[in-house]
């Protein structure tokens, strides 16, 4: 229980240090866009953007094994339902 506090803590503090370094404005160009923003935001945006792509590529293969995982449950359920009628032969 301590551990996670501690370790938000540490993650915290060491996200304000990486903000306080990284406040000069960058200017990203991409196509027909340009943004400027500090790099700090910049990077932030990144690794969230990144994320996101993760969430959003590993979902089908969640929901497959989620659907998986139910249809077995109820073949394990209609398997166990069976067992006591198969004992009364």
């Amino acid at each position: 229980m301590l551990l996670p506090l501690i370790s938000g803590l540490i993650i915290g503090a060491l996200s304000v240090i990486f903000a306080m370094q990284n406040i000069f404005p960058v200017t990203v160009t991409f196509l027909t866009w340009q943004i400027t923003s500090s790099l700090a935001v910049l990077i932030t945006l990144a690794g969230i953007t990144g994320i996101a792509v993760s969430i959003l590529l590993s979902l089908p293969e969640v929901m497959k094994n989620s659907f998986t995982l139910s249809e077995l449950r109820k073949s394990r359920d209609i398997d166990q339902k069976r067992k006591p009628l198969d004992n009364i032969n």
